[in-house]
């Protein structure tokens, strides 16, 4: 089977630096529940991995 990769690029430049982990934490879940909401079919279910510390 065929995996596709969707790359995001979002402008991030003027956002607090505080703010980016708490921001992206929020994007990946609102995607994730998006793909679930839409039965969005992958076999490398869950699509997002955990961010490196």
């Amino acid at each position: 089977m065929a995996v596709n990769t969707l790359l995001l690029e979002l402008g991030a430049e003027e956002l607090p630096p505080s703010a980016l982990d708490a921001l992206s934490d929020a994007f990946a879940a609102g995607i994730e529940k998006a793909c679930k909401t839409l039965t969005f079919p992958s076999p490398m279910w869950p699509p997002l991995l955990p961010r490196a510390v």
